[in-house]
């Protein structure tokens, strides 16, 4: 969470004891902060922690009631989290993207099918309207094949036994 210091009494260059309040209000005195904790765990900027500056951190008060300020904890990420976590924002984000990526993905292929469809429709009806004996005008073929190539465009490898090359 981010807190607002109020006060800073510096009891040795690796620990002060601070006056924080945190975004609903809530103030609290004498909380310790040291630039190390027992894990070895290094606080970030620590020196900058001085009066009227905000900083991210995670708040603890111990059985005997004393208040302790922590450098946040860190995902995987490296990211510090906050209520929920910034993990499951980007989980969610790539769902989403997942799912987008998936609608995109079949409107290129729509794309593709209808594009195609027509150049070959196109090509066929030109070979088939140079024929001295067709009976069908241009648009009308273009039509014919279209409807065929749109009707017969999902083909099975099985079925390219019947193709003769």
């Amino acid at each position: 969470m981010i807190i607002k210091i109020n006060k800073v009494e510096k009891k040795s260059p690796d620990w002060f004891v601070v006056s924080y309040q945190t975004p609903d209000g809530y103030v609290t005195d004498n909380a310790s902060v040291n630039r190390t904790n027992k894990k070895g765990e290094v606080f970030p900027n620590f020196d900058s922690i001085v009066e009227g500056s905000t900083i991210e951190a995670d708040t603890w008060k111990s059985d005997s009631g004393k208040w302790y300020v922590f450098a946040p904890k860190l995902a995987s990420t490296g990211i510090p989290q906050r209520s929920g976590g910034i993990a499951k924002q980007a989980e969610k984000l790539m769902e989403i993207k997942a799912t987008n990526v998936g609608i995109s993905q079949e409107n290129k292929q729509e794309g593709i099918k209808i594009t195609t469809s027509m150049q070959l429709a196109v090509q066929c009806a030109l070979a088939e309207y140079a024929k001295p004996n067709s009976l069908d005008d241009l648009e009308a073929l273009i039509k014919k094949y279209r409807k065929f190539i749109l009707n017969t465009w999902e083909i099975e490898t099985k079925d390219s036994e019947d193709i003769p090359f």
